[in-house]
């Protein structure tokens, strides 16, 4: 009995002992689940406070438009996409008009590099003139590397141009992504986006930013209205164009903290 009672002792040590470590084993994962909690939300407070609420949410959704391109690229180069995107043009040339011919010929050329040329040349004089260097900076390297981006991006997938109908416009042969959706999605936002900042918070910000986004999409539209492209070429070419136009904004704005922390510091 007495070692029955003994052993029962021990037993019962045993368990006191392993549930003291459970606890202090629990208790250092959730003192290290908090840690790590504080850490993020500080790193993110820090985010928001560098960056602003709007460049925060965008960098978050450019990084989603990125991994939907890659997912939407896939799907280009197996076929997939064939089905939708002949669909698509063969309604949208049966519903087609000679106005609305006209029309979407005269529009596609605010996505042209020329109109774009002029029309950034006109804004960075503004811009200049307002001492907003930083977002004339923005407004040419944004444009200057979509350029790029979108040749090799062309290069690399090699898709040729829809055969649905007859297009409307004389243009290369390359097809994916869109240039004329990549470029207006990039010259547009970052061209509102600079303009917003000069005109403020409010109405006017609001009407900025609104003209900026309907003119986009109505550019994406034309290029599958005229033939040369498919939907999928528009919709790649606005994902990689926002990403690329939020990298360049967030960039360019850590360069003017840097710059403005550095004179104050000075």
């Amino acid at each position: 009995m007495l070692k029955e009672g003994r052993g029962g002792m021990a037993q019962t040590g045993s368990l006191e002992k392993k549930t003291g470590s459970e606890r202090a084993a629990g208790g250092a994962l959730r003192g290290l689940a908090r840690r790590l909690r504080d850490l993020g939300v500080s790193r993110a407070k820090a985010l928001h406070a560098a960056l602003g609420l709007y460049l925060t949410v965008a960098l978050g959704l450019s990084m989603l438009a990125l991994w939907a391109f890659a997912g939407l690229a896939d799907e280009v180069l197996e076929g997939d996409t064939e089905t939708f995107d002949r669909a698509v043009l063969t309604w949208i040339h049966a519903h087609g008009t000679g106005w609305l011919d006209t029309s979407a010929m005269e529009v596609t050329a605010l996505g042209s590099f020329v109109v774009l040329a002029v029309i950034g040349l006109m804004v960075s004089v503004l811009l200049w003139h307002l001492e907003k260097e930083r977002y004339v900076a923005l407004i040419w390297i944004a444009v200057t590397g979509s350029l790029v981006l979108n040749q090799t991006l062309k290069a690399v997938f090699q898709r040729a141009r829809p055969d649905v109908f007859e297009w409307l416009v004389d243009v290369g042969y390359l097809s994916f992504p869109s240039g004329h959706a990549m470029n207006s999605m990039v010259f547009y936002t970052v061209v509102s986006y600079s303009i917003g900042h000069v005109v403020g918070p409010g109405r006017a910000r609001t009407a900025v930013y609104t003209f900026g986004a309907i003119l986009i999409g109505v550019i994406g539209w034309t290029r599958m209205y005229l033939g040369v492209h498919y939907p999928s070429d528009v919709i790649a070419g606005f994902m990689v164009g926002f990403a690329w136009a939020t990298i360049c904004a967030v960039l360019t704005e850590a360069w003017g903290k840097r710059v403005e922390n550095g004179s104050a510091k000075g």
